[in-house]
């Protein structure tokens, strides 16, 4: 049904609302549902106290990342930005 719902539909953050909207859940839990399901080429990252404390990435994401976390986010980065 997931996939079925963003067939041929361009991610943007409506899309998410709508589908958050249509399963009744939460936009991180389809941020999560969307990467675990490689549907779009996904990167997400979660601060906390200004650190790196989770990232994951969808298979198709095509960046290669290093596993690190614990780090703070770059200075000129829109993460830093959003913390700031």
């Amino acid at each position: 049904m997931f996939r079925k719902l963003v067939e041929n539909k361009r991610f943007s953050p409506n899309l998410l609302k709508e589908i958050a909207s249509y399963f009744k859940t939460s936009l991180t839990s389809v941020v999560y549902r969307l990467v675990s399901l490689n549907v779009y080429p996904l990167f997400i990252v979660s601060i906390h106290n200004g650190i790196v404390s989770y990232w994951n990435k969808s298979e198709n994401f095509w960046v290669t990342v290093k596993d690190i976390t614990k780090l703070a986010a770059p200075e000129d980065s829109v993460a830093q930005e959003y913390i700031e």
